[in-house]
């Protein structure tokens, strides 16, 4: 049985140069949400509705896994 995870969800950003940026977040991924505030932007609220991104998108709030 593994611990509970800390950071148990990624934000993953768009691609630079290739390669996706991707941020740790506390808590579950349900705890996000993901709003298109317009063609190419997003925003990304975590618990309470506080802005944890804001910027060019697409963005994905997925599961960390761990094993």
């Amino acid at each position: 049985m593994h611990p509970p995870m800390i950071y148990p969800t990624i934000l993953r950003m768009h691609p630079w140069f290739g390669q996706p940026e991707e941020e740790l977040l506390p808590g579950p991924p349900e705890d996000y949400r993901v709003e298109q505030q317009a063609k190419d932007w997003f925003v990304v609220r975590g618990p309470g509705g506080q802005v944890v991104h804001s910027g060019l998108g697409p963005v994905q709030i997925l599961p960390a896994r761990h094993g």
